[in-house]
């Protein structure tokens, strides 16, 4: 297994990906924060050692034995190993679609995995759960704001002193617990109140309609997509929508197509949400050459690798099913 536990979280690698500029247009060039790189391989080892680093802090876990978390698979093996690494259990509450090779690592580092069916709300589920017991301790990812800042705090920071003082036009980041985007998109807009904060959304996802419609108070439906970790049947707490300029949709087959070409022209291994994400920033690329820019820098995040997802992606009726 390729978790990566052998130093500390953060400062992970910045790349330039060549292959996904417009061709001709070279100087209108997307970088990616590879976040493999982290312990367990995500990065969800961000939110998970920043959020119980705070909650120690507050005494919040003085009396605790337990911590519970629901999580599409990468947050579960991140609270997993800073739970134990503080000599408490875990217990993660995850939605069946879920890949093998996630649960299996979460389970490496200790923790009580408890898969959900899709017609059950896992979140939900990990609420009721945590409030049985008065030595449980809910990290809550979806609602707890301490998710957004532990992002405005360190990837945010990083993608800044990364650029070398070079102006970040678009910053572009599917959708879960909405702290990545939510995080990241606060600080480069305190920075530079022109960069376009861009969201990635699945199309059975409820964010785009959400976003667009708000206002307007209308009722929208989703059904589950298929990729682990973007997307969302409901607007979590963390996705706060007034950072965020545009909300780009994509297809799930557009989005695992973009994997392997990272694969063969950048020798990448990337997940799932890296493939959505590198996907809307080419698409984006390729607006601000339609409209004769010259020199943009868009940024994006890759959250984790291909090997999360090796059971899934050669796979090839699970392929044959995606929504292209």
């Amino acid at each position: 297994m390729n978790s990566k536990t052998n130093h500390e979280v953060g400062n992970t690698p910045f790349r330039h990906l060549p292959s996904l500029s417009p061709q001709g247009h070279s100087n209108i060039k997307i970088f990616a924060k590879l976040e493999s790189e982290n312990p367990t391989g995500s990065i969800k080892d961000r939110i998970a050692e920043y959020i119980l680093g705070k909650a120690h802090s507050e005494g919040a876990l003085d009396k605790i034995t337990t911590i519970v978390e629901a999580s599409s698979g990468n947050t579960a093996a991140s609270v997993a190993f800073f739970a134990a690494r503080r000599g408490l259990k875990s217990v993660i509450f995850v939605p069946e679609k879920t890949s093998r090779e996630k649960v299996e690592l979460t389970e490496k580092f200790g923790a009580k995995v408890i898969r959900v069916s899709l017609d059950r709300d896992y979140m939900q589920a990990a609420r009721d759960f945590s409030s049985s017991d008065g030595c449980y301790y809910l990290m809550d990812q979806y609602e707890n704001p301490w998710n957004r800042e532990a992002h405005y705090k360190g990837i945010g920071q990083e993608i800044i002193e990364n650029m070398r003082q070079e102006p970040v036009h678009a910053f572009v980041a599917a959708g879960s617990t909405g702290g990545t985007i939510s995080g990241v998109g606060a600080l480069l807009k305190a920075i530079n109140t022109d960069t376009q904060i861009i969201l990635a959304d699945p199309r059975s996802s409820v964010l785009y309609d959400k976003f667009y419609k708000l206002k307007d108070g209308a009722n929208v439906s989703a059904k589950d997509t298929a990729l682990e970790g973007v997307g969302k049947r409901r607007v979590p707490g963390n996705m706060i929508f007034s950072v965020v300029d545009r909300v780009i949709k994509f297809s799930d087959k557009d989005a695992v197509d973009m994997i392997f070409k990272l694969t063969e022209y950048e020798n990448l291994s990337i997940g799932l949400s890296s493939g959505a994400n590198a996907l809307v920033a080419s698409m984006v690329a390729n607006e601000y050459a339609q409209e004769g820019q010259d020199v943009i820098n868009i940024v994006t995040v890759f959250p984790d690798a291909g090997w999360k997802y090796e059971s899934k992606l050669s796979d090839q009726q699970w392929l044959n099913q995606l929504e292209s």
